[in-house]
């Protein structure tokens, strides 16, 4: 049975945003991000894309998924939702130029956790007797370094958009 350690709070880490963006190039940016990590190719990021017309706005949903193998026992996870609400096309002068960027409010949730325990369940004896000695604190080292990975995203998530803690 494969477990899961997760990361983050339940909900995910939530980063909001109101206002102006380029959401287009935090879209393309993210993506490029991921890729260069390791955890995922274009074509197997977007599981899920819904887009409604309302009156206010366009609302849309994207979820996307995205996996890095760090061993035979180990694999990190991270779920990224998009919640979208109210964009409109605005033009907002940057400098000498106008510049078309979209308006409305921006939630991003990042559940991030590592799956094991999958292999582990074929070994016996003194396979066992690894796993839970020094399989647990390989776990415990991989969350170290994954918890960095992913809050490095959220930071580059912010400093994109803007948003400064």
């Amino acid at each position: 049975m494969t477990e899961r350690y997760y990361l983050t709070p339940g909900g995910g880490m939530k980063i909001k945003w109101g206002g102006p963006t380029d959401l287009k190039e935090l879209y393309r940016q993210m993506k490029i991000w991921l890729e260069d990590q390791g955890y995922t190719t274009e074509p197997t990021l977007e599981k899920k894309y819904v887009e409604n017309i309302k009156p206010s706005g366009k609302e849309i949903y994207v979820l996307w998924e995205a996996g890095k193998k760090v061993s035979d026992y180990f694999t990190y996870k991270m779920v990224i939702e998009f919640i979208l609400v109210a964009l409109n096309d605005v033009e907002v002068q940057q400098g000498n130029a106008k510049v078309k960027l979209t308006k409305g409010t921006l939630e991003i949730r990042i559940t991030a956790f590592i799956e094991y325990g999958e292999k582990w369940e074929s070994i016996s004896g003194l396979g066992k007797l690894y796993y839970k000695i020094v399989g647990k604190q390989r776990l415990e080292d991989y969350v170290e370094k994954f918890y960095d990975k992913v809050y490095k995203f959220q930071r580059f998530i912010k400093d994109f958009i803007g948003l400064v803690d």
